[in-house]
């Protein structure tokens, strides 16, 4: 999943979930949360594919995209290596890292 930059609503791109859950805890990944809205998503189809214990884990976080994830999943942990300022105009963590998926993939 990713967040479209011009309208930062997430975008599902790829899903190999099975019919059947088979785990009890799955750890979701976002190298970011800046707005909330991929984590939120995210969070949303590992809880409708069944698994109780889940868990966030992010390198960096804005106080804006905590707030906005712990008001949809209020029952799910936060790990996080660190909270930077805020957000910029377009809803990058500030001073953060940059795009970690630009990072990641050479697509600057």
């Amino acid at each position: 999943m990713y967040r479209d930059p011009k309208t930062l609503v997430p975008v599902e791109y790829y899903n190999r979930f099975n019919d059947e859950t088979g785990c009890d805890t799955a750890y979701v990944l976002d190298g970011t949360l800046s707005c909330g809205a991929v984590a939120i998503a995210s969070v949303g189809q590992v809880k409708a594919w069944g698994v109780k214990n889940i868990k966030l884990c992010c390198l960096v976080a804005s106080p804006q995209g905590i707030a906005a994830f712990e008001s949809e999943h209020p029952d799910v942990p936060i790990l996080c290596g660190a909270i930077d300022e805020g957000l910029t105009e377009d809803a990058q963590v500030s001073p953060g890292l940059g795009d970690v998926g630009t990072r990641f993939f050479g697509t600057y």
